[in-house]
């Protein structure tokens, strides 16, 4: 079994941002809690249901707590961006001369209506493997 302490360090590598310790126990004790979506009011089908939703704004507010929503509500937050010159959905070739190859690659999603660019790379091998994990990490399903 997580520890509180393990659970609120895993929110921080997803990208949390917490003004105190005991802000992200607040919070956690509130996620361990809640019994109802704080967006929709539906029940959580089970506690995997129930996501931790932080901001993902590009414009100075990225990472701060909002609510504690079912998986349903988070996943409309979120979309994979469209433009997979890849061959891989989400991820993109941008044209950079000065980079050696002449390019490099891009994974970006849409947040609350918003192009985010979450990671580039020159290798795509490993930025669809990255993008796979991203997907897994923020529960998202094709």
């Amino acid at each position: 079994m997580r520890t509180k302490a393990q659970t609120i360090t895993d929110w921080r590598s997803r990208g949390l941002i917490l003004t105190s310790k005991e802000e992200g126990v607040e919070i956690l004790n509130r996620y361990l809690n809640s019994t109802h979506c704080e967006k929709c009011g539906n029940k959580y089908k089970s506690t995997r249901d129930r996501h931790m939703d932080h901001s993902h704004d590009i414009h100075g507010k990225y990472g701060y707590f909002r609510n504690i929503l079912c998986q349903g509500c988070n996943l409309k937050r979120c979309k994979i961006y469209k433009n997979n010159t890849s061959g891989y959905l989400g991820i993109f070739k941008q044209i950079d001369k000065t980079c050696t190859q002449g390019f490099y690659w891009v994974f970006r999603v849409t947040l609350n209506g918003k192009r985010k660019r979450i990671k580039a790379s020159t290798n795509n091998d490993w930025l669809i493997e990255y993008a796979e994990q991203w997907k897994k990490d923020n529960n998202y399903n094709n």
